[in-house]
């Protein structure tokens, strides 16, 4: 009984996936109708209400596979699906499981490919949206081709698959725009462009290394300029405010915009609307839309198409129902 607590069924950021609890279930030899199969076995499990998981070995010409769906039911009203990050900062690697535990999930997938950036850190490649908030963004994100597919629920729990664009920006009092590149990311450049961080981040935003000594930081709280800081460590996150980190010609830009008691905006601006949903990560190609394979797909680098384990998420035709699917095709 569920006595008027939600069941959180969980996409996650991370690389791993989460032992579920098992209620019920049942196992069963299938019948083989596939040519290619040579065996195959098939057991369901009963997670909570509206959520199954059915894990299906199978033994083709090709090899063994180990695939595992789970088939969540959106029309009940109990169960919420959320992307997670790691509590202690968006940046900061973790474990599926350890992310779960975190909520209180009852299930979770891995979902977003990730850039490792040292020490324990790393940031996803697209916009991750929880709980009706963005916690990260790029601006160069699928900002010359529709290359990388995003997964969103919105605020009405209908299922979206879409190719984000992101466009942010700083905004002085007197409405001139200064492009921002990353938010709450590692910026790959070392900072050459702008980068916006908050408390998603952590405490801390990034400071002057020996690699990166001139790193500039501009200080906002309460929307007004409060710090400048040139060749220093890391600046502290105000609670209500962002710390932007840049250098050479981004330094420069900052210093002639804004001195110290100016107002300053930042802005995100998302297609879809971050505004309108519940949750978003980022996956790779559509699979299959309106019940098609692509001719071409839009992702298809050499490391993602080779044979090694996958994850897919997809919904059914009314929306009604999703399906988190992983592959474990290296057997």
């Amino acid at each position: 009984k569920y006595k008027g607590k939600e069941k959180y069924i969980a996409a996650i950021v991370a690389a791993a996936i989460v032992a579920l609890p098992v209620l019920s279930f049942n196992s069963q030899a299938a019948e083989v109708t596939d040519p290619n199969i040579i065996y195959q076995n098939t057991k369901k499990q009963t997670v909570t209400k509206g959520v199954t998981i059915e894990n299906i070995v199978k033994f083709t010409k090709n090899g063994w596979y180990n695939i595992n769906v789970m088939t969540v039911d959106l029309s009940n009203k109990y169960i919420s699906v959320d992307s997670l990050t790691n509590t202690e900062s968006i940046g900061k690697l973790a474990t599926t499981k350890k992310l779960a535990t975190q909520r209180n999930a009852v299930a979770a997938v891995n979902a977003s490919f990730f850039t490792p950036d040292g020490g324990g850190y790393g940031h996803p490649l697209g916009t991750v949206v929880q709980s009706s908030d963005i916690l990260c963004a790029s601006s160069d994100f699928n900002r010359y081709s529709d290359a990388i597919a995003s997964f969103s629920i919105d605020k009405l729990n209908n299922a979206i698959i879409n190719y984000w664009k992101v466009n942010m920006n700083l905004i002085t009092r007197d409405g001139e725009k200064i492009p921002v590149a990353q938010y709450n990311k590692y910026n790959n450049s070392k900072f050459k462009d702008i980068t916006v961080f908050d408390r998603k981040w952590g405490t801390k935003a990034v400071g002057a290394t020996e690699d990166i000594p001139d790193l500039f930081q501009m200080v906002v709280e309460n929307g007004v300029v409060t710090k400048f800081l040139s060749g220093q460590p890391a600046a502290e996150i105000p609670e209500n405010g962002y710390v932007v980190v840049t250098r050479e010609e981004g330094a420069k830009t900052l210093r002639k915009a804004f001195s110290i008691g100016n107002e300053v905006t930042f802005s995100i601006e998302t297609t879809p609307s971050w505004t309108d949903l519940k949750m978003s990560v980022s996956g790779s190609s559509v699979l299959v839309q309106n019940g098609k394979i692509p001719a071409t797909f839009s992702y298809a680098p050499s490391d993602v198409v080779a044979k090694s384990p996958k994850t897919a998420i997809g919904a059914s035709k009314d929306g009604k129902t999703l399906y988190f699917v992983t592959v474990d095709g290296r057997q």
